[in-house]
């Protein structure tokens, strides 16, 4: 791969080459039967940018707004766990990437990290999710309140009705 990638496909392709089989075949997977993993994927390649010839393109935003705060693009970083099985800095990490172009973070429950430690790393908004799976909306547990700024709502897993929880 000598060309720098360009595409969601590129960097899957690049991440599976650099990672151990195992976190690969983590990250990759969806929950149980992938059946959202592959709805999403097909609506994402359902999407076609249409390119527009012979526009003026001296002012190009592509910012936009989630629930009021202003976004560079409109590209999430969605409250996923686990980074540090990509990268020994985990989401610090991720905050930092995201940093580079500002798109909005939402940090995971599950993350080492508290949200005194991400501000740090992030330069972009970064939002807070519930800490406990019946708090479906709360205010921002940080001592610097002013990288909250949104309460995040979120919808908790649930086990199916008809599985028994060993």
């Amino acid at each position: 791969m000598s060309m720098d990638p360009i595409n969601l496909y590129d960097y899957e392709a690049r991440a599976k080459l650099t990672l151990s089989h195992d976190t690969w075949d983590f990250i990759d997977a969806g929950a149980m039967d992938e059946f959202t993993t592959r709805r999403n994927r097909s609506a994402f390649e359902d999407l076609t940018l249409r390119p527009r010839f012979l526009r003026d393109i001296g002012e190009r935003d592509i910012s936009t707004t989630v629930l009021g705060e202003k976004i560079s693009m409109p590209v999430m970083v969605s409250p996923a766990g686990s980074h540090m099985v990509a990268h020994p800095d985990g989401e610090l990490a991720t905050a930092r990437g995201a940093g580079l172009s500002d798109p909005l973070m939402v940090l995971s429950t599950s993350s080492p990290y508290s949200l005194d430690d991400v501000p740090e790393a992030a330069h972009g908004p970064l939002w807070s999710p519930p800490s406990h799976p019946n708090i479906l909306v709360y205010g921002c547990p940080s001592s610097r309140p002013s990288f909250c700024v949104c309460h995040c709502p979120s919808i908790p897993p649930q086990t199916p009705p008809n599985w028994a929880v060993t």
